[in-house]
């Protein structure tokens, strides 16, 4: 049975036609700009998203220092298991975004320099801390999401994404179970 309706029909004909014309956003454009030091099917569009990719790597790696100081004031076991699966799948994460980078641009990205990092004053706030810099990443990684042209690099950034919301919702359980106030 066809549960199809005339819109769904519609962008399925305007998306064949765009096949068939080699006009679909991912299909390589005539005259594209390409970036200097970069593989040369990387267009300049991309040099936002590296931008960001850039910065996103920056800020995952300084929440390496929140999850250590986490881990060590965790007041329990149920505690420290929940943040070390958010801090190994964040550790992934990075991976996938350095596989991300070098995809699209070719090359390794440059080397991150960790931002200062100062302790928070209590498990409560570290956990605060840290909620409002995922918040943050979800904007970014967005952004990121939104200029991607590949499947496949849309499913890598979909599984980022989803996992920083989980990771959110975790964190969320650990602030409300330890009693921490807003």
């Amino acid at each position: 049975m066809d549960h199809y309706n005339g819109v769904e029909d519609r962008y399925w004909r305007d998306m064949q036609a765009e096949m068939t014309a080699g006009t679909m956003r991912g299909a390589p454009r005539q005259g594209m700009a390409m970036r200097p030091g970069m593989a040369p099917d990387v267009p300049q569009d991309m040099e936002d998203v590296l931008v960001l990719i850039q910065f996103a790597l920056r800020q995952k790696s300084s929440l390496r220092h929140y999850f250590a100081y986490l881990l060590t004031a965790c007041p329990t076991l149920e505690d420290v298991e929940l943040i070390l699966m958010i801090r190994n799948e964040m550790m992934r994460n990075l991976d996938l975004f350095v596989q991300l980078y070098i995809e699209l641009a070719g090359v390794y990205p440059p080397e991150v320099v960790s931002t200062p990092y100062e302790q928070p004053a209590s498990y409560c706030e570290g956990l605060r801390n840290t909620h409002l810099r995922m918040q943050e990443q979800v904007a970014l990684f967005r952004d990121i999401q939104f200029q991607m042209y590949k499947r496949r690099h849309i499913n890598t950034m979909t599984k980022i994404i989803t996992d920083l919301a989980r990771h959110i919702g975790i964190l969320n359980y650990l602030h409300a179970k330890a009693g921490c106030t807003v």
